[in-house]
């Protein structure tokens, strides 16, 4: 039996996208670990999106706290921490802290 390498000699090339095995394994890793919370946790940051009224306030923006799901969208945008995560806790999601 042949075992064909790549120049990175990372493992058996996959037959169809023609990337080294390791690198599928890792991307499928990446994809489930990014899943494995949504819909259960969420973090906050600081946010600046166009105003939800944008045909009467052309241009303006509002500044608030976003909560974001576990794959990074943004769910909500609150005035403060307290309403955010008063926004969390209703919609059943755990706070986590991103770094």
């Amino acid at each position: 039996m042949i075992d064909i390498k790549d120049n990175r000699n990372t493992g058996p090339l996959d037959p169809v996208s023609g990337e080294g095995a390791d690198a599928n394994i890792t991307a499928v890793a990446e994809q489930e670990l990014r899943l494995l919370g949504e819909g259960h946790i969420a973090y906050l940051r600081p946010v600046s999106v166009p105003h939800p009224d944008s045909e009467n306030h052309p241009g303006e923006t509002v500044s608030g706290i976003g909560v974001f799901s576990a794959t990074g969208n943004l769910a909500a945008v609150c005035q403060g921490m307290a309403e955010a995560g008063a926004f969390a806790f209703e919609n059943n999601l755990v706070l986590v802290a991103r770094h």
